[in-house]
């Protein structure tokens, strides 16, 4: 890119920026440059510079050690005041913004690969709007964390109340394996960054993975929650009653892929998902004691 945009703001501002995290306050605070700054990573001082057009911005620019440049309302076409490489720092209204993402300012700062980010973007939001795969939303539903803790629960109590230690054993493994398996996803998604496909148009960002600790839910794309748990969750139960294995593993597999047509994941970070979780059952049933195959 040319350029990198922030986009920073408090009250009717817009607040966000791009190391994918929101920056803002509640009222006007001198500081939020420097969150803004601290944010974004280590970039040099002279590196950036301010777009903004009050009092305010100025002081508070230059007690952060950046460069002001005001706005006029008309937009931003003067992209000839902003050095290739800089990060900008975008204080402003939003209807200003729109004139700002037409602008050629905004053409010189987009690459190629976020030019067809943009258009992979729009292929996909095309898609997860069709009345079909609305219509798999219930279906998908069933692999988020509380469906899944629900069903372990259920089999835990079955098991109990029926007397099967057994079913009992797998419930308690089924649940130690979607919590490890959640954990590591976690883990990995704030630090890993990557625009959601149904996000990615409207952000025209390319789907690369990059180092971040968003928790922005459009920005945590990689890897798929639903796939880790729905995996671990099948793998744990399949430990235990092998002869139910097809069944496990083809709801599992239908819980992941389905995200993919929703616009939620890319394949890769459900193979991701898959991965972890398969991984994650596999070290609690070694490593907890009582929950080991028999």
């Amino acid at each position: 890119m040319a350029y990198h945009l922030a986009l920073i703001g408090c009250e009717d501002l817009v607040s966000a920026t791009t190391s994918k995290d929101e920056v803002g306050a509640s009222k006007p605070c001198p500081d939020i440059f420097e969150a803004a700054l601290r944010k974004i990573g280590p970039l040099g001082r002279e590196d950036a510079v301010v777009i903004g057009d009050s009092p305010w911005d100025v002081k508070a620019a230059a007690k952060a050690g950046l460069r002001t440049i005001g706005f006029r309302s008309g937009g931003f076409e003067d992209a000839t005041l902003i050095e290739a490489g800089a990060f900008v720092l975008y204080d402003g209204p939003r209807h200003l913004l729109a004139d700002y993402e037409n602008s050629v300012f905004a053409k010189e700062e987009e690459g190629p690969r976020a030019q067809g980010g943009r258009g992979v973007g729009e292929g996909a939001r095309a898609l997860c709007e069709t009345p079909l795969i609305k219509a798999l939303s219930p279906i998908a539903a069933l692999g988020d964390q509380p469906q899944l803790r629900i069903l372990c629960g259920a089999v835990i109590a079955v098991g109990l109340f029926g007397g099967d230690r057994r079913l009992a054993r797998t419930g308690w493994r089924m649940l130690a394996a979607h919590t490890f398996a959640t954990w590591t996803k976690d883990f990995v998604k704030h630090r890993v960054d990557r625009v959601r496909p149904r996000a990615l148009a409207e952000k025209g960002e390319d789907a690369t993975p990059e180092p971040g600790n968003s928790h922005a839910k459009e920005l945590t794309s990689f890897p798929s929650g639903h796939s880790a748990g729905a995996a671990a969750v099948a793998r744990a139960y399949a430990r235990d009653y092998p002869e139910h294995q097809g069944p496990a593993y083809a709801a599992a597999a239908v819980l992941a892929a389905v995200q993919v047509p929703r616009c939620a994941h890319y394949p890769t970070d459900i193979g991701a998902g898959l991965a972890i979780g398969v991984a994650a059952e596999a070290a609690v049933s070694r490593l907890v004691p009582g929950l080991g195959s028999d």
